[in-house]
């Protein structure tokens, strides 16, 4: 979470350096390419209550006198900046501009990612995709897949899936795949190699039960960001 000082934000990023060359007596030097930038626009968000003088003086339970009806407002408010929160792991196989408008064309999850450095092909290590039963087999090419993912450059990043998301419906068979020793799915007591290779986090705040989200904890804290230009106020207007 960031403190914001401005309607919007504009984040913008420049690709890797090429590989290194043989030294023969001079040096090669290289550029960046700029890539892909996003603007976040603010949105505001509001909720009020309305209470009579009669109601205040016959609140024979207490409950208007006490803060009960603040703090429901309070949760309410934390509810939306969850829901909201969501919506980059829900909406991130469509193109979602509620906040974020990115220059790139494609979903944040879609295999059809591209790079603005010239002469490099995506035809492979570019997608972030994968279709398939949520199981320890479809786990195992995910995690391959993000191991072959390739910078701007075309050359391998040697990003390590370390964090799973999932939603709640997911669990029981997320836990096996991360937590089973030997024996997962077979007769056979073969060592489990998925065990520990992740941690699992549930949010209860994923909505596609058909989706989990293979993420690398260190990249996450870094590009996932909530700005605040305004930080929540409660306050009571009282004439």
């Amino acid at each position: 979470m960031r403190d914001s000082d401005r309607a919007t934000e504009r984040i913008s990023s420049v690709g890797e350096a090429q590989q290194w060359g043989a030294f023969t007596g001079s040096i090669d030097y290289d550029r960046f390419y700029e890539q892909y930038a996003s603007v976040a626009t603010h949105r505001e968000f509001s909720q009020g209550m309305n209470i009579t003088r009669r109601m205040y003086e016959s609140d024979l339970t207490g409950i208007l006198k006490r803060a009960d009806r603040f703090r429901k407002i309070v949760r309410s408010g934390l509810i939306t900046r969850q829901t909201h929160a969501a919506t980059i792991f829900n909406s991130a196989t469509s193109i979602n501009t509620t906040f974020w408008e990115s220059t790139e064309p494609v979903p944040l999850i879609s295999a059809a990612h591209q790079t603005r450095t010239p002469g490099v092909s995506v035809a492979s290590g570019f997608s972030n995709y994968l279709v398939g039963a949520f199981g320890p087999t479809t786990y195992r090419a995910a995690r391959i897949l993000m191991r072959r993912f390739r910078n701007d450059r075309g050359d391998l990043t040697d990003i390590v899936g370390d964090e799973l998301w999932t939603s709640i419906e997911n669990e029981p068979r997320a836990l096996e795949i991360l937590r089973t020793p030997r024996g997962l799915d077979t007769a056979f007591g073969n060592v489990n190699p998925e065990q520990d290779t992740a941690e699992l986090i549930i949010w209860n705040r994923l909505t596609n039960v058909n989706a989990s989200y293979l993420v690398n904890k260190n990249l996450r804290e870094e590009s996932c960001i909530w700005w605040d230009w305004i930080k929540p106020e409660y306050e009571m207007i009282r004439d």
